[in-house]
């Protein structure tokens, strides 16, 4: 494992969890995690997204007031948040990182035959900017969220609230990266629609 790191050690040190990557047409981003004064262009990529992209995710409202609330948790939260940030500081990209699971992981897993650990396993919800979906952001986001998880030492890697099954670009997305079903249940407001979780073994290579 490269550079092991602790949330403590990241917490002193943001910039250790920090990359440079590149969408697949060669357009550099940096990820990062979330810092303090990052109200105003979290707030913006939340108010930009369109209703169908809010619609698959939901681990939070996607305000203003709650992009102001996370950046100001930012240093002493143990949630770990990566935005991606254009040259010029447009974001394109967040995700966030969990040590620990939800109920509803802990609840789902084990019904689905796979054991989940909270003290080893963690979660991820990973978002796209709609003028960037299908441009090659999504992969390298995700890639690095595994590097910054195997780093902290977790043993897998769980899609957070699992993935509505009609979203087929995120489920593809998912496989690239080597995540694997594990089991289905109903979501959304209506409890009505079909989803599956999905999951990433962290020490085997992908």
């Amino acid at each position: 494992m490269n550079d092991p790191l602790s949330i403590a050690e990241l917490k002193l040190d943001p910039r250790r969890a920090a990359a440079e990557l590149r969408t697949a047409s060669g357009v550099p981003f940096i990820l990062r995690p979330l810092e303090a004064g990052d109200g105003r262009i979290l707030g913006a990529y939340f108010l930009g997204l369109s209703p169908g992209t809010r619609a698959l995710y939901a681990p939070h409202p996607m305000d203003q007031e709650t992009a102001d609330s996370l950046c100001a948790a930012a240093a002493s939260s143990d949630v770990i948040r990566l935005i991606a940030v254009l040259p010029g500081d447009g974001m394109i990209a967040y995700s966030i990182l969990m040590p620990g699971l939800t109920d509803g992981e802990r609840e789902r897993y084990p019904r689905a035959g796979v054991d989940a650990d909270p003290a080893r396993d963690c979660l991820v919800a990973p978002s796209v900017a709609d003028a960037w979906q299908g441009r090659g952001v999504g992969s390298p986001c995700l890639r690095h969220v595994i590097s910054v998880a195997r780093r902290l030492g977790r043993r897998r890697l769980m899609l957070m609230g699992g993935v509505y099954k009609d979203n087929e670009r995120a489920i593809r997305v998912y496989e690239k990266c080597g995540f694997r079903a594990v089991g289905t249940f109903l979501a959304g407001p209506d409890g009505k629609r079909p989803a599956q979780d999905m999951c990433l073994d962290l020490q085997v290579d992908n």
